[in-house]
């Protein structure tokens, strides 16, 4: 980070200042630094310092051969409108979906887009990083060092040409686009109280977790006191895969046993693959759904609409993300620097059979 009470410090402060006060416009080439050197009596070196902070924030571009500008579309080739898209090999419905149509909806729009898989230590992105034309999108990083990556991003002063697909990158002013979980919930609460299911269970598989916290404190609104408890489902699951769901599948069978089914007259289900599983085992287990027990998942997977009843879902709404990731890339190719870091997805509602029919009064 540049120093401002230092002569190299003291020219991006101006500039930066100048940028924001609207001296220099989008569009607009910055002085060149041998002008910047003449103008402040320093050196071509000190003035040259200045310039690349900016350009690393993203307050500039340093279009070779051309000179610095504040960023505009009208001066851009589309050879500049770069974007590079990092993603893990997760096999997540949704992170399908993400894998192969981000780059073919950025291609269509004007975007020149280059993929790559992360590994466990991103290590290898490191080269990648260092370009100063691309922006740069990632997601699925949840499983890897979250932390690191952080780290990794401000060290090379791309926070500004970055947007993540999750949560906390907010806070290193990062872009973040995420589902907006409590309107799913609230939205699943209210699909089922309409159709009549006045006692709602909610299966968590980690209530620690930060994003299912969400989830729960919007859930358990909906009961007076201390009523919730009869009908939360917390599993403690650590993780998603499939010793997960036979943990959950266990679990659910436990829960029968106890008669906390007796109790509720319909299940939300944050995972869609414990969803799916569930509907398997409830059939084992005489609990009929609908009939007797409705259930909506919150993420949709293909999967779900050949489960028999198919489960209606509340699902993210991957195609929003990717045009909230559009747009967020235009406004930033534009010059629009003060633009909101989180990006709140609404949800989309696919009602399928797993929902019983209100009874008719």
């Amino acid at each position: 980070m540049i120093k401002t009470n230092t002569k190299s410090g003291r020219i991006y402060v101006f500039l930066k200042d100048s940028i924001e006060k609207g001296a220099y416009a989008a569009g607009e080439q910055l002085p060149s630094c041998r002008q910047l050197s003449k103008k402040f009596n320093v050196s071509y070196v000190t003035a040259n310092r200045a310039v690349k902070q900016l350009v690393q924030q993203g307050i500039v571009r340093n279009y070779r051969g051309k000179g610095v500008y504040v960023p505009s579309f009208e001066i851009t080739s589309r050879s500049i409108r770069k974007v590079k898209i990092f993603g893990s090999m997760s096999v997540a419905p949704s992170m399908v979906q993400y894998i192969n149509e981000v780059p073919i909806f950025l291609k269509k729009n004007g975007w020149n887009v280059s993929s790559f898989f992360l590994n466990e230590t991103l290590e290898d992105i490191r080269t990648e990083l260092k370009d100063e034309d691309s922006f740069f999108v990632f997601y699925g990083i949840l499983g890897l060092q979250t932390h690191h990556f952080f780290e990794l991003i401000t060290a090379f002063g791309i926070s500004k040409r970055t947007i993540l697909l999750g949560e906390l990158g907010n806070q290193f002013g990062i872009s973040s686009i995420i589902a907006d979980e409590p309107l799913q919930i609230r939205t699943a609460m209210n699909l089922l109280q309409k159709a009549g299911c006045e006692k709602v269970g909610l299966f968590e598989g980690n209530i620690a977790n930060s994003v299912e916290q969400q989830r729960f404190a919007t859930w358990r609104n909906y009961y007076p006191n201390n009523e919730w408890r009869d009908y939360l489902f917390d599993a403690n699951l650590s993780g998603s895969d499939a010793l997960a769901i036979e943990k959950a599948s266990f679990f659910l069978k436990k829960a029968y046993q106890l008669g906390r089914f007796n109790k509720i007259s319909a299940m939300i289900f944050p995972d869609p693959r414990i969803a799916g599983m569930s509907v398997g085992l409830f059939k084992d287990l005489k609990i009929k759904v609908p009939e007797t027990l409705s259930i909506v998942a919150i993420g949709d997977a293909n999967f779900l609409t050949f489960v028999r009843p198919q489960i209606t879902v509340v699902d993210p709404n991957m195609n929003e993300h990717i045009q909230t990731i559009l747009k967020i890339l235009e406004d930033k190719f534009n010059g629009k620097n003060e633009l909101p870091l989180l990006h709140l997805c609404e949800p989309k509602t696919i009602e399928r059979d797993s929902i019983r029919v209100p009874k008719q009064g």
